[in-house]
């Protein structure tokens, strides 16, 4: 059982993704807006996403719902370049990929 005391079935996939933005300029500006009203936060949110390219997924970390488990490192456009992955049965794999 985790620390928490909380189970989870095991059949959930589960991941952590970081944007192709530091993640600090979003954290700036949800602080700077943080106290405006309804209406100034999404224009000032509107032009913080408009100065920002969507993000991409650059770093994917999780388990798939088969039990296998994955590090993945994407390029600028969000293609995978490098896997690193365990099968279920605890088989290995490392990729590396080209556009």
């Amino acid at each position: 059982m985790p620390a928490s005391g909380v189970t989870r079935p095991a059949s959930r996939s589960r991941s952590s993704i970081a944007p192709d933005y530091p993640i600090g300029d979003l954290v700036a500006v949800t602080d700077r807006i943080r106290n405006l009203p309804a209406e100034e936060k999404k224009v000032e949110m509107a032009k913080f996403t408009d100065a920002h390219t969507p993000p991409h997924q650059r770093l994917y970390v999780g388990r798939s719902s088969d039990k296998s488990v994955a590090l993945k490192l994407k390029d600028v456009d969000g293609h995978d370049r490098i896997v690193v992955q365990v099968a279920a049965d605890g088989s290995p794999v490392i990729q590396f990929l080209n556009a």
